[in-house]
């Protein structure tokens, strides 16, 4: 079990919906947080009678559309950016140029698949 499990849930035991909503999205801008772990004790704190089950599917299907968009936005305005500073030579390249650049082909070519596989397929397994 991930260490901040029990501060997430305490966080959403003691501040609700909020902590909930910020957590999600937190999760899906690319921060990894045990967010399947943080629903399912959602739903459980709901059949006690402690959360509405509506508001959770609401605030669930809102935190992740903002935090997927949010991820998304900076990727599109600082992402290529950060491709080309990190292309330029220098004396010590923690990622090669050749291999960014076969990385930039690959997802030129098959981005759409590798983020539909990683975001929806490989998270429900």
């Amino acid at each position: 079990m991930n260490a901040m499990t029990p501060l997430l849930v305490s966080w959403m035991q003691q501040y609700g919906y909020p902590a909930l909503w910020l957590s999600i999205f937190v999760a899906a801008v690319g921060i990894p947080l045990p967010i399947s772990f943080m629903l399912l004790a959602a739903g459980a704190f709901a059949a006690l009678g402690d959360f509405n089950i509506f508001i959770l599917g609401a605030i669930g299907l809102t935190a992740a559309v903002c935090g997927d968009s949010t991820g998304y936005l900076i990727g599109y305005t600082v992402g290529s950016r950060a491709f080309t500073w990190l292309e330029r030579s220098r004396r010590f390249n923690l990622i090669s140029p050749q291999t960014l650049q076969k990385s930039r082909s690959y997802f030129n070519k098959r981005g759409g698949w590798a983020i539909f596989l990683s975001r929806f397929i490989v998270s429900a397994l």
